[in-house]
């Protein structure tokens, strides 16, 4: 939540010298712009080897320490002295991250600590609390005014956000949450309150453009080690400002919730805080009934959860949704779809150790408390839960579970401009073509042109499935429709190539295992050049596929492939990973008469 600064903190413009006699003032300016002492400083929990490596560190760069100051840093209660910068770079900033929102005399403003956080930590709280802690940040936290230029800042050096899970709350979230961390280079933060604080701001009214939100998530997002995106695990009353926040973050999202009866026995035993009567920040409940009516807390605690779910319902697809009764399988596969991530990518090893603790407290085994959840609920919990939240859940589950466990092959309603493709085909031809590298696979010529894959390989034609680094090729350069094309596919791109099987070569039958949308991946086929005597079978089901349309082909089945005719057949070929926007595009594809 946001709090008002503490009046007795000494702040400085990064304009403003502070002066010679205030001593932890000047101290303050150096560690703000010394990211290498800040985190050598940072590495003391003891107060007094704190002040005694500040104190080496200030004579070194011809500060000398007095009587006052040597009193300050030897009070119980310190007084705060970090100083506040309108524009604060990343360079200086290396090794810093915002731990609280404030007010200050510029508005709302983010307070940075110094410090690495405890890799096994769960929630941002806790990351959070240990940076309160440290004797640097308790001295000389770092605030920043949000304003509309620092945001810009922080937002265009910002790590993309891969992914938001809303939820339910007691549902499964936080394993999903710590499932995430799996992925190599992927930073998840859970529950972070700055963010809590921000839509609380936001909705109401005094911050009508949402501007501290993209501040709090472009600076939770800054560069920091091996990190290469960030995922934001919500709390779960956020999900009543999903339409806004929706507008704010332009990420893939995730909904997971679970048998409401289970979800409400565990807050009868301990109530979340957004359940709790009072505690909820300015969400009004959607409700028929007269507002004034008092409600029981377990009435409350039902409207709220019901009302979470509801918000969803409007804006949720197949993809979008995620059971707890899918868990553990959903994790390496219908979770990474929704997000767009490879699947292939993670750390199955981690994954496997992951599943046997409690997500929220890791020195713990897992324990499966679905039944004995059912067995405790009593029969006025089970006709509270009937009336405010059965009938959303079941809606939910409804949109869910209209899911195709199996798409064969599909048609898209994606039009290719003919013509231009054999255009780009005929620009790159020259430069040759690239045989297969499975060559037990085919007999006669089988040969491609790699537009995009992975930099650096040795078989070019080869889009490996542990990869994720693809990129455009130097023959991409030379088409001049193919990139307009693939800049209408809203989803994340692997490999593209044209692919030729020369007249009177064949594809011995042969499964991708793997390469199929129901695994996150989604390999499309676009004719360039094609004629009827190309014999194209999927499971022994005869496919034929015009010039100029667009194919999904679920190469997880069994395929082969013979050429009768006297031309060459060519098709662009495009590996895709599943998004939002592909699987709405497959919805609309298979709704098509």
């Amino acid at each position: 939540m946001i709090s008002e600064s503490p009046a007795s903190a000494k702040t400085n413009v990064s304009t403003n010298d502070p002066g010679q006699g205030d001593v932890l003032a000047r101290c303050a300016l150096l560690i703000a712009a010394e990211p290498e002492l800040a985190q050598a400083l940072a590495a003391h929990r003891s107060s007094n080897a704190f002040a005694a490596a500040l104190r080496e560190a200030a004579r070194e760069r011809g500060i000398e320490f007095d009587e006052v100051t040597d009193a300050k840093l030897a009070a119980v209660t310190p007084t705060p002295s970090g100083c506040r910068l309108a524009h604060w770079p990343l360079t200086m900033r290396h090794g810093w991250q915002p731990f609280a929102l404030e007010f200050g005399p510029h508005g709302a403003e983010l307070v940075w600590g110094c410090g690495a956080g405890r890799a096994d930590e769960v929630f941002h709280e806790i990351t959070a609390l240990d940076l309160r802690a440290l004797p640097l940040n308790r001295y000389f936290s770092v605030r920043t005014p949000l304003s509309a230029d620092f945001v810009a800042t922080l937002v265009a050096e910002a790590l993309p956000v891969a992914g938001l899970v809303y939820h339910m709350s007691r549902c499964g979230s936080t394993l999903v949450a710590e499932a995430l961390k799996v992925w190599p280079g992927m930073r998840v933060l859970s529950e972070p309150a700055l963010l809590d604080g921000a839509v609380t701001l936001a909705r109401s009214g005094h911050d009508p453009d949402w501007l501290v939100l993209r501040g709090v998530i472009a600076a939770l997002s800054q560069p920091a080690g091996e990190d290469r995106a960030v995922c934001f695990k919500l709390d779960a009353w956020l999900t009543l400002a999903l339409v806004e926040i929706r507008r704010v973050v332009h990420a893939p999202w995730l909904f997971v919730y679970r048998d409401p009866v289970e979800v409400m026995v565990s807050h009868a035993r301990a109530p979340g805080r957004h359940v709790v009567p009072g505690l909820l920040p300015g969400m009004a409940l959607e409700t028929s009934e007269d507002s004034s009516q008092e409600h029981t807390p377990a009435e409350h605690a039902a409207r709220v959860i019901g009302a979470i779910c509801a918000a969803i319902i409007p804006h949720a697809s197949a993809m979008q949704l995620l059971n707890y009764a899918e868990i553990p399988d959903a994790l390496a596969t219908r979770l990474p779809a929704a997000l767009g991530l490879n699947p292939d990518a993670l750390d199955t090893a981690r994954l496997a150790a992951l599943l046997t603790r409690h997500a929220k407290q890791p020195h713990e085994s897992f324990v499966d408390d679905r039944v004995a959840k059912q067995a405790q609920a009593t029969a006025p919990l089970r006709a509270t839960v009937a009336r405010w939240i059965t009938p959303h859940y079941a809606a939910l589950e409804t949109i869910r579970l209209r899911r195709v466990s199996r798409i064969h092959h599909l048609q898209l309603p994606f039009e290719c401009d003919l013509d231009a493709l054999r255009a780009d085909l005929a620009e790159v031809a020259p430069v040759g073509w690239s045989p297969h590298f499975n060559t037990g696979y085919y007999s006669g010529d089988w040969s491609g042109i790699p537009l995009r894959g992975i930099p650096g390989t040795h078989v070019p034609l080869y889009a490996d499935p542990t990869r994720s680094d693809f990129a455009d090729t130097q023959l991409m350069s030379r088409c001049s429709y193919i990139p307009q094309l693939l800049a209408r596919l809203e989803c994340p791109i692997e490999a593209v190539r044209f692919l030729k099987l020369a007249a009177g070569a064949s594809i011995h039958e042969h499964r991708d295992l793997g390469l199929c949308f129901e695994q996150g991946a989604a390999r499309l086929h676009v004719p360039v050049h094609t004629s009827p005597d190309v014999d194209f079978r999927l499971d022994d089901q005869s496919l034929s596929l015009g010039a100029g349309e667009c194919w999904y082909i679920n190469f997880d089945l069994p395929h082969r492939v013979t050429n009768r005719g006297v031309n060459d057949r060519v098709h662009l070929v495009i590996d895709l990973r599943v998004n939002p926007w592909l699987q709405a595009m497959f919805d609309m594809a298979q709704a098509a008469p």
